[in-house]
């Protein structure tokens, strides 16, 4: 199986503006910045610290555990008003046994998808550490990911939530269904609102594991539907649902589709940034 590694341009980085005050609302800039952060989490450690410093973030913590069947990838950055957890996505055949790892297992909060707990597990002793020590100034934490790391990113959070601990906002991208009705009963009362969940066009990755096999969304839905609209918790991906049928023989071809990736011309990224210079067109003179 091929990788799914993004194909951006660090040019991209620029377009970082991130706006922490903006919380339980959809917003663009913050939607375009954490996808910006998603993608920095497939670059090696030194590009990732060296952006994160451009960007204004001194504080800097590489999550990385390299378990032969999980290898789970991220960072944290962090300054004196934010800090910003973000998980890395599906890059490589261990991360899709992972992905494909469909039997769900107990946890606090309801039953969730085993290799994703597997994945989170690798590293939330360092992540715990790590926010712990760079929150001096009640910082706001937001947490972020791609594909495998969208689910990682929500399982986090709600780690987090469970344990009383504030956590401001919750962005995905591509993200695959996660636990069942009682982590959806736990989640949505408690985080749900604060919660986006960016969907770009067909993206098959959105539709696994399969509903039939006891898996939820969370949070706010908001779709692109490939012609440049947008829509925040839509019909249009509900009626995706019913008409994408999805097995574990045939997902390895529809992962590669161009809308599951992060960049590329149907990827995330670039329809994200043309709803931003849509609505701020001021900061894009190219």
């Amino acid at each position: 199986m091929t990788s799914t590694l993004p194909e951006t341009h660090d040019n991209d980085y620029r377009y970082f503006d991130f706006q922490p005050h903006i919380v339980g609302k959809y917003d663009i800039r913050n939607s375009l910045s954490l996808a910006l952060a998603c993608d920095l989490a497939y670059k090696s450690e030194s590009d990732i610290k060296a952006q994160a410093e451009q960007w204004g973030f001194p504080r800097f913590k590489f999550l990385e555990d390299k378990i032969a069947v999980i290898d789970t990838q991220g960072f944290i950055m962090g300054n004196d008003k934010v800090i910003i957890l973000a998980f890395r996505g599906t890059e490589n055949r261990t991360d899709w046994r992972t992905d494909l790892n469909f039997p769900k297992v107990k946890a606090m909060f309801g039953y969730i998808h085993k290799g994703f707990r597997s994945a989170l597990e690798a590293v939330i002793d360092d992540v715990l550490a790590a926010v712990e020590e760079m929150r001096d100034n009640e910082q706001s934490l937001w947490i972020t990911g791609h594909s495998l790391g969208a689910a990682l990113a929500t399982l986090a959070t709600a780690f987090y939530r469970h344990q009383k601990h504030p956590v401001s906002g919750l962005y995905t991208f591509g993200s695959p269904r996660v636990g069942d009705d009682k982590f959806d009963d736990f989640f949505e009362p408690d985080f749900g609102r604060f919660t986006f969940r960016v969907v770009n066009g067909n993206d098959i990755v959105t539709r696994v594991p399969p509903r039939n096999f006891g898996f939820n969304h969370v949070g706010t839905c908001v779709f692109h539907d490939g012609d440049g609209g947008w829509q925040v918790d839509p019909n249009p991906w509900k009626e995706f649902l019913d008409q994408i049928s999805v097995t574990v023989e045939n997902l390895g071809q529809f992962t590669m589709v161009a809308s599951h990736l992060l960049g590329g011309e149907h990827g995330y990224l670039t329809a994200l940034k043309a709803e931003y210079k849509r609505q701020h067109p001021q900061f894009f003179a190219d």
